[in-house]
């Protein structure tokens, strides 16, 4: 009867540490998910910004370029410099401008879609952490009910 009453006690014991783990685990994973909740929220906003000011950018890059290239003045001189020399490397030039400048613009937004991925899989796996520690306490109190069932069945 005794040896039954401390092992029971003993598996109790050990079972209050395990939840107490657990609701420390329980605890961490759920200050995760919101830390990581609202780094994903701020680096997605700060994202979206930084795309949109670059969209903006190449915008305004690509409308002057485009208002000086068709602006009679330009075009009479582009006219001009192909008659006296029979090539054209301005038009190379800002054919190359523009191509770079576009090229920036994707790989800000790439950068930008990363970061998102990033945050997401961060509060993903906290959301994994916390689903793992609620299950890990479900089955540390059913270990502890069936123990005590039968202790008190057998005993």
């Amino acid at each position: 009867m005794q040896l039954a009453l401390f092992l029971f006690v003993c598996c109790l014991f050990v079972c209050c540490l395990f939840i107490c783990f657990a609701c420390f685990c329980l605890f961490v994973a759920v200050s995760v998910l919101f830390i990581g909740i609202f780094v994903a929220v701020r680096v997605l906003c700060s994202c979206l910004l930084l795309c949109v000011v670059v969209v903006v950018f190449v915008v305004i890059v690509v409308l002057l370029l485009l208002f000086f290239l068709l602006s009679p003045t330009c075009i009479e001189g582009i006219a001009a410099k192909v008659e006296r020399e029979k090539d054209f490397p301005l038009v190379v030039v800002v054919a190359v401008a523009v191509v770079v400048v576009v090229v920036a613009a994707a790989v800000v937004v790439v950068v930008a879609v990363v970061f998102v991925v990033a945050a997401a899989v961060v509060v993903a796996a906290a959301v994994v952490v916390v689903v793992a520690v609620v299950v890990v306490v479900v089955v540390v109190v059913a270990v502890v009910v069936v123990v005590a069932v039968v202790v008190v069945v057998f005993v």
